[in-house]
């Protein structure tokens, strides 16, 4: 089989296994929750998608770095995240919460999972081959600092962050978004700090004099 045809098939499994286990739980035990909220479940398969369809299939020149097990747990727990948010408003909080308040949460939320999911795919485009859930760096490793990266260092895990939170405003998501606030961000700023001493160690000054003019996720804040 040709090389092309042969990656082709491999991401287009990959997309079905990885929006599958995304929605796994909705479309088995509620699938109403595709018209009660049509345009966020829209979104955010549409995002992660494209996310997905960005990365690299496989890096064989990187080395892995730093264990990543907490994250492949992660990776394992998203379809119950997922399902959570939707839980918690159909069972809890649409008896207590009034329209207007919910329809305000579901618009920033909305907001925020567009800024975040544009956030998260530009970077990845823009990352190219040099993307992967391995920390280490490719042969021939380049520093990225245009798009998004030219403002934060970490622009995939902001984006990241704004698309998960905002899924879960949507749903007016109380419980939900402490949990992913309670996991995300240990784990994103665990991760940031390892990136960062390798990047130091890869590229030196150059790397140090970036992060002077640079936040980590949010611009002139963070």
């Amino acid at each position: 089989m040709p090389v092309a045809a042969r990656t082709l098939m491999l991401k287009a499994v990959g997309l079905v296994f990885t929006l599958g286990s995304l929605n796994v739980i909705l479309v088995i035990f509620f699938p109403e929750a595709y018209t009660d909220f049509p345009i966020t479940l829209l979104l955010i398969n549409l995002f992660i998608a494209v996310d997905y369809l960005a990365r690299p299939l496989f890096s064989p020149s990187r080395k892995d770095q730093y264990k990543t097990r907490f994250l492949m747990l992660f990776l394992f727990a998203i379809p119950f995240l997922v399902t959570l948010p939707y839980l918690e408003h159909t069972f809890i909080l649409r008896a207590i919460i009034p329209p207007e308040v919910t329809w305000a949460f579901w618009m920033l939320g909305t907001l925020m999972i567009i800024l975040g999911g544009i956030t998260l795919d530009m970077s990845r485009i823009i990352l190219g081959g040099q993307g992967s859930l391995k920390i280490g760096t490719e042969k021939d490793h380049k520093l990225i600092t245009k798009g998004p990266y030219h403002v934060i260092r970490h622009p995939i895990y902001a984006g990241t962050l704004f698309l998960l939170l905002g899924y879960s405003l949507s749903f007016s998501s109380i419980i939900g978004s402490i949990i992913l606030i309670l996991i995300l961000v240990p784990l994103g700023r665990s991760r940031m700090a390892l990136e960062e001493k390798l990047l130091i160690q890869t590229f030196g000054d150059e790397y140090l004099n970036y992060m002077k003019r640079t936040k980590r996720l949010i611009p002139f804040i963070y």
